[in-house]
């Protein structure tokens, strides 16, 4: 035995896949190529996973979480289906006619903030499922991440004590170490 008895023992990846749901796609063949590369892998699907998706990984020795596990990842992952349904009913209201942009972005900026609670959501059942998480000693990818609001999401689905906030050229303590970080401006 090479590690301590009170120290929870890490799993070393967990994949998070809002879309894991959909058959097909890139979503699907990079969360089991992953999965399978990675013994031991957690993979949280918020929405659920297909058939044959869970099929496939119950082959693999992988831990499959869907849905939502703990309370506060529960509501945020409610709170973001009214959030979708407000935004594909704005995209086919002002789909049609001309708009003013501003108006235009609403849907979109709106569908931002839904994934940004269903990615929220995921990474509080991470934190839940997945030992080792709240230390830092696993490596969390979200594979189909949306393109904003990525800080947001770790706010809130990590708490604001797990976040540190980084400066904006910040690359790690070995980039600093060796020399090779950017200067803040």
């Amino acid at each position: 035995m090479d590690r301590p008895l009170d120290e929870p023992e890490t799993v070393p990846l967990v994949l998070i896949e809002p879309y894991a749901f959909r058959l097909g796609g890139h979503h699907q063949r990079t969360l089991l190529a992953l999965a399978r590369a990675v013994p031991g892998t957690v993979v949280i699907a918020p929405h659920g996973i297909a058939r044959p998706t869970a099929t496939t990984l119950r082959r693999a020795p992988v831990t499959v979480v869907a849905g939502a596990t703990v309370v506060r990842a529960r509501l945020l992952l409610r709170a973001a289906g009214p959030l979708s349904r407000q935004s594909w009913a704005g995209q086919k209201l002002l789909r049609m006619g001309r708009w003013p942009d501003a108006v235009r972005r609403w849907p979109h900026q709106i569908t931002l903030l839904a994934r940004c609670l269903v990615e929220a959501s995921a990474l509080r059942t991470a934190r839940h499922r997945a030992p080792g998480t709240r230390a830092g000693a696993v490596t969390v990818v979200v594979l189909s991440a949306s393109e904003g609001l990525r800080g947001t999401a770790a706010l809130l689905g990590a708490g604001a004590s797990a976040v540190r906030p980084r400066g904006r050229h910040h690359r790690g303590p070995a980039a600093a170490a060796s020399g090779t970080a950017r200067p803040e401006r």
